[in-house]
């Protein structure tokens, strides 16, 4: 009797080891698939933390990303020189799209020091990655003529918006 006992006592404990073994496994499957949805979502967030920093700092210093190129200008006037702004390139190197970029043209003397400064702006949009060009003569470049005979310029982006 003593020998069926521990016989059943045995298989009891092996049966409930396989129960606990099994139980064991599915615990630990469960746990990893927890901590997979924890670093997942751990990422999405820092991702998320990144694109918001970058976001704010296009906002903050637009003119570390848009960069203008190929400008072109009117200079007019006999005795007086006055320049225009007439056409300019801006290449977005941000990782957003933007629209209604405003800045500036920044006249520099000989010594490279500011001596006069015109604004712009340009009611378009540009992609992520793009280059777009604007003019007066297309219509989607404003800014103003500025009596100067300063030949050196420096653009600058002060404000976008994002799309």
């Amino acid at each position: 009797m003593w020998k069926s006992l521990g016989l059943a006592v045995l298989l009891a404990t092996a049966v409930a080891g396989c129960t606990s073994e099994a139980e064991k496994r599915a615990e630990a499957a469960r746990l990893a698939a927890e901590q997979q949805l924890a670093a997942q979502a751990a990422a999405a967030a820092a991702e998320a933390a990144r694109k918001a920093q970058a976001r704010n700092a296009l906002l903050a210093s637009p003119s570390q990303f848009i960069e203008a190129s190929e400008a072109e200008f009117f200079d007019k006037g006999i005795i007086n020189s006055y320049r225009e702004l007439t056409r300019v390139s801006l290449i977005n190197k941000a990782e957003f799209p933007v629209r209604n970029v405003h800045g500036t043209v920044e006249w520099l003397n000989d010594g490279g020091d500011t001596i006069a400064t015109v604004a712009f702006s340009v009611p378009g949009s540009i992609a992520a990655g793009d280059t777009k060009t604007f003019s007066k003569a297309a219509g989607n470049l404003t800014t103003t003529t500025i009596q100067t005979g300063a030949k050196g310029y420096r653009i600058k982006v002060t404000k976008i918006e994002l799309l």
